[in-house]
């Protein structure tokens, strides 16, 4: 018996194309229902595309609180101790909710992740390139440090024991991180690389957005936690981005001075501490779209290292009203 918990806002279509996908999924023989939170959307539209599944029910919140807020909500209304908990943009494949359920069936499992597939549900360069991104941070371990709830399933009793995901955080970005730095102090957070979703990918334009208060956001938390992790938020990860943000900014300069055989050094420390997201984009696709990848990763490096200035200079202000 599993519950499956998908907040949603502003976005029936998705909401349909999810729980059509649920409808098709194959070997279920077990009960199980999905709920919907609409965490305060514009209209009811999102409530009246739920009602055709007999599966599935709708909880309307009155106003928007966040991600944090619906995925509290969703588990608190939940019937049964399992919960699956996946975004409202992405659809499963038709072993996806069985697999769930295995996985499940073993007690000493608290907490389990899967992943979103590589090759996204739209078309073009950001979604393939976004896609692949996500798919270089996969812990190359059977554990995950971080509970990602676009594909993840807990038991109601960690997740309450955790004090549930924190509602002070608004927004899909980092209240995920937080609630895993809790998590992993309570149990394993086991990585299953068969579970398997597709993702629809927002626009460029969003992503340099969600890039900069992620990291603004993260940087807050280190502060308190000082943890790091094998998923996006590692070492290596924040150096690759680093260097990205060094790269472009110090590409006019070398230019000017000549300095071409230092900032080829640059790039190729970039490339290295990136290798794994390269190497991918190296073996799906052209040396066009490797290129542009380059370039993408340099500008979205830009946005994350402003992003951690800001971050920073919030600590630094929060310590001196303090003082």
């Amino acid at each position: 018996m599993i519950s499956i918990i998908a907040p949603a806002y502003n976005n029936p279509d998705e909401v349909k194309s999810l729980l059509e996908s649920i409808k098709k999924s194959e070997g279920i023989d077990f009960v199980f229902e999905a709920i919907i939170v609409d965490d305060g959307s514009a209209d009811r539209a999102i409530e009246r595309v739920v009602e055709a599944y007999d599966f599935a029910r709708c909880i309307r919140l009155e106003k928007n609180g966040g991600a944090a807020v619906a995925r509290n909500t969703g588990a608190k209304i939940a019937r049964f101790d399992s919960l699956l908990y996946l975004d409202s943009d992405v659809i499963v494949f038709p072993d996806t909710i069985s697999k769930a359920k295995k996985y499940f069936e073993n007690e000493d499992v608290k907490a389990f992740i899967g992943h979103l597939d590589i090759t996204p549900q739209n078309e073009g360069f950001f979604p393939k390139y976004k896609a692949i991104m996500f798919n270089s941070w996969l812990p190359r371990e059977n554990v995950s440090t971080v509970f990602t709830p676009a594909v993840g399933g807990i038991r109601k009793e960690a997740l309450l024991k955790c004090g549930g995901f924190d509602e002070s955080i608004r927004g899909a970005t980092v209240e995920y991180v937080k609630f895993s730095y809790a998590l992993r102090e309570q149990c394993a957070i086991y990585f299953y690389p068969d579970l398997v979703v597709r993702v629809k990918i927002n626009s460029f334009k969003k992503a340099l957005y969600t890039d900069y208060y992620s990291t603004m956001k993260w940087v807050e938390m280190f502060d308190e936690y000082r943890k790091f992790d094998n998923h996006c938020t590692s070492v290596s990860g924040g150096a690759g981005r680093l260097l990205g943000f060094i790269s472009i900014v110090s590409l006019p300069l070398c230019v000017v001075f000549k300095l071409y055989a230092l900032w080829a050094c640059i790039f190729a420390a970039f490339f290295y501490l990136n290798r794994n997201f390269f190497v991918l984009v190296i073996k799906r696709e052209s040396p066009w779209f490797l290129a542009r990848a380059i370039v993408t990763y340099m500008i979205l490096s830009v946005s994350t290292i402003l992003g951690g200035i800001s971050g920073l200079a919030l600590i630094v202000r929060k310590r001196m009203k303090s003082a």
